[in-house]
């Protein structure tokens, strides 16, 4: 699971709970948005992710 538990002061106590970490929101942001680009943008970006993957 990529949920990882975070907490803050919440009155007083600590309030606890599952969050998602940056990175993944950001790959989930991503993946989103490259929904509506053109197929051959699409494919351009995927292609840069599995390069830097291989790196």
């Amino acid at each position: 699971m990529f949920m990882i538990q975070i907490n803050f002061p919440f009155t007083e106590a600590r309030h606890y709970r599952h969050g998602m970490s940056y990175e993944l929101w950001m790959a989930q942001h991503l993946q989103g948005q490259s929904k509506a680009l053109p197929t051959e943008e699409t494919s351009r970006i995927n292609t840069t992710f599995i390069a830097l993957g291989d790196a």
